[in-house]
């Protein structure tokens, strides 16, 4: 399964937002934490997901994503191995 190209790939764009995920769930598991941080860090991580496919006047919308609020597949931002041809 993971020797398939395609599965590759998503794991290759999943990749990053697995380590924000983890970064973000880490501050959660504080036995002492600030709320204010908490709320703070779930909103870049909200942010920074949106910003990955959705067109830049949606990004800050809490609303569900709608059809015409996403980037077309070329201006999706698929992550920095994709950029610089390194997926494959």
């Amino acid at each position: 399964m993971l020797s398939d190209m395609t599965n590759y790939l998503y794991l290759v764009f999943v990749l990053p937002l697995i380590i924000e995920f983890k970064l973000t769930n880490s501050s959660f598991q504080h036995s002492i934490a600030d709320q204010c941080q908490l709320f703070q860090d779930l909103h870049v991580f909200y942010r920074s997901l949106r910003s990955r496919i959705c067109k830049e006047a949606y990004v800050d919308m809490l609303e569900p994503v709608v059809d015409f609020q996403l980037r077309s597949s070329d201006e999706v931002q698929f992550g920095s191995k994709f950029s610089k041809g390194k997926a494959l």
